[in-house]
């Protein structure tokens, strides 16, 4: 075997083992020798993505993209990526301008569609986000991703407030995916059924497609974003007996469990046992509980990995946990979160109705 092989194998082996951190700078220091490997930095950005560190993902595609050219293998995908992870770092217009770059080599580049997607779903600009992906829907709804921008399409209804036609994109463009493309789409799911819930939509039994799909994964521990959301299909089933017997295995695994070389095991431990318990507070009409859990935990949130639009949903539990307390200090705290979340430039209409509730 070459250098080069072997330095992609230990990369891998740490990865396999659950070992993202060693996985990540062993990956890293093989682009420092070869940075025109694009499937190299797609690595580096995966691991990136699941560990919550969008500044290091952005920082691996800088250092590697001046290296290539219009030559280099897969070099218009690259600039999709570099689109996402700049969005992931809050430099929207700079995003934008890399996938139309990408989309001007390949209007089917999905990555890059799906970057625009992101710029315009965090300034919270859904109309036009509706517009960019009606008109270019023959470029992405037969693609692997075709599920997740019908998650963006729903988010960008749901934010205007047009519950039915968010709904209807839930069924006929996300659900229906939920045998062929597995967990992926649970997520979508999972994200999605939740907010419906948040905005005081009744989903009916959508959840019984969703929820003990999700059970078969609950003992993984691979992935601390799949916790997470596992952690939402718990509250979810609303059985007392699932819930329990939920947060009982997760935190026998962490009592158990000594080793902290495996990333998902630590962040099970400190981040997502205690987001199940403000979950399961929440869906138990302890809402005080939930707001001190989360507000525990809310700046480490970002290590169980995810986009900052994924891992917004967890904002909106807090926000609507310190809602339904009633308390004047808890509603004062939503003011503040909402300012927070504006002062981002956004013009979410969800936000703004969030505001003039407690105004």
């Amino acid at each position: 075997h070459s250098e080069r092989e072997v330095l992609l194998f230990h990369c891998l082996k740490e990865l396999s083992g659950g070992k993202f951190e060693e996985s990540l700078l062993l990956v890293e220091d093989y682009l420092s020798q070869y940075p025109r490997d694009a499937m190299g930095l797609k690595l580096q950005n995966d691991i990136c993505y699941f560990t919550g560190q969008n500044f290091r993902m952005r920082d691996g595609v800088a250092r590697c993209l001046p290296e290539m050219d219009e030559e280099t293998p897969f070099y218009g995908y690259i600039l999709g990526m570099y689109a996402f992870v700049l969005e992931e770092s809050f430099e929207y217009d700079k995003a934008q301008e890399f996938a139309q770059m990408a989309l001007q080599r390949n209007s089917k580049d999905v990555w890059a569609i799906h970057a625009l997607a992101h710029t315009l779903e965090m300034q919270g600009k859904a109309e036009e986000m509706i517009r960019l992906l009606i008109e270019s829907k023959d470029n992405w709804e037969h693609s692997n991703l075709r599920c997740h921008i019908s998650w963006h399409l729903a988010l960008s209804y749901l934010d205007l407030g047009q519950y039915e036609q968010g709904l209807s994109v839930y069924d006929t463009q996300i659900a229906s995916n939920i045998e062929f493309l597995g967990v992926f789409a649970l997520v979508d799911c999972t994200q999605l059924l939740q907010r419906f819930e948040f905005e005081g939509l009744k989903v009916g039994d959508r959840w019984e497609a969703v929820w003990p799909r999700w059970m078969k994964h609950a003992g993984d521990h691979r992935l601390s974003f799949n916790d997470a959301h596992i952690a939402l299909a718990v509250g979810a089933s609303e059985d007392p007996v699932v819930q329990k017997e939920a947060l009982h295995s997760w935190e026998k695994f962490c009592s158990d469990s000594k080793d902290d070389s495996r990333t998902s095991h630590v962040n099970l431990r400190n981040v997502c046992v205690p987001l199940l318990r403000a979950i399961l507070a929440y869906r138990t009409s302890r809402f005080v509980d939930c707001v001190r859990e989360l507000l525990r935990i809310r700046y480490h949130l970002y290590v169980i990995g995810g986009s900052n639009a994924q891992r917004e949903i967890f904002f909106l539990l807090l926000i609507r946990a310190c809602l339904a307390t009633k308390n004047k200090k808890f509603l004062s705290l939503v003011k503040q979160l909402v300012n927070e979340k504006m002062a981002s430039g956004t013009q979410s209409m969800m936000m703004k109705r969030l505001l003039a509730s407690v105004a």
